[in-house]
């Protein structure tokens, strides 16, 4: 029985690191597995690294559900192995909502930054929108000045033909 408990203790601790791993599936937390635990892992867990992901490990505790209803030492493994799976799903989600939050965090900061380039072309277009309006306002002034100058020219032109002062107007103002 004692064998059989430090078997299964083994068992689970080579699983967890190796889930681990496949969560970060990073060489770095391959490489912190000393040599007594890849010892584990090549000898004793074959099967769980032919498991390859953490549903079909789910589905091999599963199995273990008969062993559940004896009040032996499996129920306790099956009960570890279960909640070890959860932990290491609780875990994994975990890692995924922080980068979530890091990616949530640089698209807001991108956000704001478009934001206040928007601001800034609003800014410019209405200026722009301005001088324009300005421009027109000025060359309506300007037509208006030069209609005036060239009735005052006309007139004086023809100064002996209205004695009475009549000016004739050849432009319109409009």
């Amino acid at each position: 029985m004692k064998a059989q408990e430090q078997e299964i203790a083994a068992r689970l601790e080579a699983m967890k690191l190796y889930v681990l791993a496949e969560q970060n599936d990073d060489s770095a937390n391959s490489d912190c597995l000393d040599s007594t635990d890849r010892q584990t892992l090549t000898s004793r867990e074959v099967p769980v690294r032919r498991l390859g992901s953490l549903s079909e490990i789910v589905a091999s505790v599963m199995e273990l559900e008969p062993a559940r209803g004896d009040h032996g030492f499996n129920h306790v493994v099956a009960e570890h192995i279960l909640s070890q799976v959860r932990y290491v799903l609780v875990q994994s989600k975990s890692l995924s909502h922080a980068q979530e939050s890091t990616n949530a965090v640089k698209l807001r900061k991108e956000l704001e930054a478009l934001k206040r380039r928007y601001d800034m072309v609003l800014v410019i277009i209405d200026e722009q929108n301005e001088k324009v309006y300005e421009l027109e306002a000025d060359m309506a002034d300007v037509k208006a000045l030069y209609h005036e100058q060239m009735n005052l020219l006309i007139s004086q032109v023809y100064l002996d033909k209205w004695p009475n002062g009549y000016r004739i107007c050849l432009f319109s103002p409009h």
